[in-house]
């Protein structure tokens, strides 16, 4: 970065700021003594830096590769202003991640995590003295375990997350399909809104949830939807701040079976249950996600035994198509046998 001042009214001073990112290149322990850490760091000279043998500076940059895990086995105090960007693990093994400066982040990427416990064994309650501290705002216990299970990715800063979802749910009940989620804490958060699919890929909005909250309570919240695709169908939630930025959370599918379904499958052991709800019988086939299958046979209205032996059912995701006597297909669920 570089900055420029005036000084008199002709003379320019120009100088850089120079920042290193020390990228984990061994995993291992940050000790509380140089000799029993084991960790190294790589700034492009080579995996032989001791993290003890670092003078920090500002918007120096920590990195923890995928593949890679830093253990945090005793109180660590790093400034000015430094980010740590992980995409493998931190384990916090009775020790401290503390960021001094209030503008330092921890930025979690897509299939990191941030565990307590004495590695590689995952300590699910989590105590208070294993903590994460940005700028004097400390996260530990269960608001430790509340940032390991948002969303990624995620940037945690010294206010913390600005949403912490704890859970996306579907499930069909009656005539409706019940949409619920729930968060553990919501900063500036303007509205939800609520998108449907019924490939997976092109998404569409279908209603918006006005909250206006500030909040540091877990909250419950559920939507009745009268008019879901028939059988499959995938939901986003996304979640937008008073100033329009929005977050975006994971996709859900949700199976919706109502009184129009034309057919219910139920897996019992070595079997499916097909409940033929039309008025006539028809023919099935049955494919795996590769295309292989086949008919499996006629459809009578009401129930149907399907054996897993005789078909060669394994787990999987696997396609049913119904189909009437003139070849038209009546409709094609997606299902998943356990």
């Amino acid at each position: 970065m570089t900055k420029t001042y005036l000084i008199g009214v002709l003379i320019l001073l120009t100088y850089s700021v120079n920042a290193t990112t020390y990228t984990v290149c061994t995993s291992g322990d940050w000790d509380n003594n140089s000799a029993q850490t084991s960790v190294r760091f790589n700034d492009g000279g080579g995996c032989s830096i001791n993290p003890f043998d670092i003078t920090w500076a500002a918007n120096d940059e920590i990195v923890v590769p995928v593949g890679f895990y830093l253990i945090m086995n005793s109180n660590k105090t790093i400034g000015p202003v430094v980010s740590v960007d992980v995409s493998g693990e931190i384990w916090f093994d009775n020790g401290k991640l503390v960021l001094t400066d209030i503008a330092s982040t921890l930025e979690l990427q897509v299939g990191s995590h941030l565990y307590c416990g004495t590695y590689p064994t995952i300590d699910p309650t989590c105590p208070t003295n294993d903590q994460v501290t940005i700028g004097g705002n400390q996260f530990s216990g269960s608001e430790l375990d509340d940032i390991e299970d948002a969303d990624r990715p995620s940037t945690v800063t010294n206010t913390g997350l600005p949403i912490y979802l704890l859970s996306f749910n579907a499930f069909s009940n009656e005539n409706t399909l019940m949409l619920t989620w729930t968060t553990a804490s919501e900063e500036n958060n303007d509205y939800f809104t609520l998108e449907r699919s019924s490939n997976g890929l092109n998404f569409h909005e279908f209603t918006r949830l006005d909250v206006d909250v500030n909040s540091f309570v877990t909250l419950n919240y559920s939507y009745a939807y009268t008019n879901p695709f028939q059988v499959v169908s995938y939901y986003i939630l996304k979640q937008t701040d008073y100033d329009g930025t929005n977050e975006t959370f994971k996709v859900i599918a949700a199976e919706y079976y109502g009184e129009s379904t034309p057919v219910k499958i139920i897996q019992v052991p070595n079997q499916l249950l097909i409940y033929n709800n039309m008025d006539e019988e028809n023919l099935a086939y049955l494919y795996d996600m590769a295309g292989r299958g086949g008919e499996v046979g006629i459809l009578k209205v009401g129930e149907n035994n399907i054996s897993s032996d005789k078909f060669n059912i394994h787990s999987g995701m696997y396609i049913l198509k119904v189909v009437n006597s003139l070849g038209k297909v009546l409709t094609s669920q997606k299902f998943v046998v356990q």
